[in-house]
């Protein structure tokens, strides 16, 4: 019967995902998009991602070609590098009988416009090569999607350089201004409006990971024969995040150095007493079940209003209570942590 339980905790421990699969796929573009790209790379990926590039740009509503060198017409310039390295496990570290190796692959990218200015970059790790590819392929394809009209507005800049007139507004929505005030540090800012509980401007969102992962449930499961659920929950220090919100539906300016944010969700946490966490899964005989995708309150509206700056806010409104802001791509169990309010405290 022990080996019941273990092997029931040890399930609700494999069975919790990755923060991206908590996430949700951002909306597909409904207006035609094209991009001619310059691809540039190791020998190791560059003949995959030409292929590999048109079909997720396909599925995103993008066509996309590629430049015959330098000389040719493009938007931007990709420059892809992979690798692979490994490290020898020894027993006398692990719990191993045998040695063996681990290997390693990653992959990155880095996007230059035309005038050879840096627009951003990705880079992605994993055990895989296959994977580590194609995920950095699905995420360079992502942060075109919001780095578009950017590109784009290379085009008006010319036309208006060269004609003296006034540049064409892009297709797609311009990119606002920088919002003043805005510290050059990256991160996630709140920014309260004028007449709302609490100081008017921006406050800075406490970066937040787990603290430990919670197992319950072993001690009935015992005495159910495994029927009763062993539960697994992230856990998070405090009973309440340091910024408190007293607005249903807030704004948040993310403030990033080249990197992309192109969707995020509101996660909420259920308090306990001296800390707060997040339900991730509940293991039986009977089967398992992922708690997490529960605790997803509301998708966000994410734009590019600046140089690497996107205002993210919730589509929902927010009940009190405490949260969590997730980017996608975020690491598993960390976020942005803040707390929502009744208005008339």
């Amino acid at each position: 019967m022990n080996r019941c339980i273990l092997v029931l905790t040890a399930l609700a421990m494999l069975h919790t995902p990755s923060g991206a699969q908590s996430q949700a796929k951002p909306d597909q573009q409904t207006q035609k998009r094209a991009l001619r790209l310059l691809l540039e790379g190791d020998s190791s990926i560059a003949p995959y991602s030409f292929q590999e590039l048109y079909k997720r740009g396909s599925e995103r509503n993008c066509e996309i070609s590629f430049a015959a060198g330098e000389n040719d017409a493009y938007d931007a310039r990709v420059i892809l590098t992979s690798d692979a390295g490994s490290v020898w496990c020894s027993p006398t570290t692990t719990h191993s009988i045998t040695p063996w190796t681990e290997w390693l692959f990653y992959g990155s990218a880095v996007v230059l416009m035309r005038n050879g200015k840096l627009l951003f970059t990705v880079s992605r790790s994993g055990f895989s090569g296959g994977a580590v590819r194609g995920l950095l392929i699905k995420e360079l394809i992502d942060d075109f999607q919001v780095y578009y009209p950017t590109l784009k507005s290379q085009d008006s800049a010319v036309t208006s350089s060269v004609t003296n007139l006034p540049a064409a507004a892009p297709q797609d929505k311009p990119v606002e201004k920088t919002p003043a005030g805005l510290p050059e540090k990256p991160g996630v800012y709140y920014s309260a409006p004028a007449g709302t509980a609490g100081p008017a401007g921006l406050t800075r969102l406490s970066e937040v990971s787990v603290s430990r992962l919670r197992t319950t449930g072993a001690g009935k499961a015992l005495l159910s024969w495994g029927l009763s659920e062993v539960r697994t929950a992230n856990t998070y220090n405090g009973e309440q995040a340091s910024t408190q919100i007293a607005e249903p539906q807030p704004m948040f300016l993310v403030r990033t150095i080249h990197a992309a944010v192109h969707d995020a969700v509101i996660i909420r946490l259920d308090k306990k007493k001296g800390f707060r966490e997040l339900p991730i899964t509940a293991v039986s005989l009977r089967g398992s079940k992922f708690l997490a995708d529960d605790k997803i309150v509301s998708h966000a509206t994410v734009d590019l209003i600046g140089n690497d700056v996107f205002r993210v806010i919730p589509k929902l409104q927010l009940k009190p209570g405490e949260y969590i802001l997730r980017l996608a791509g975020s690491e598993d169990g960390e976020g942005y942590e803040f707390g929502v309010v009744s208005a008339r405290k």
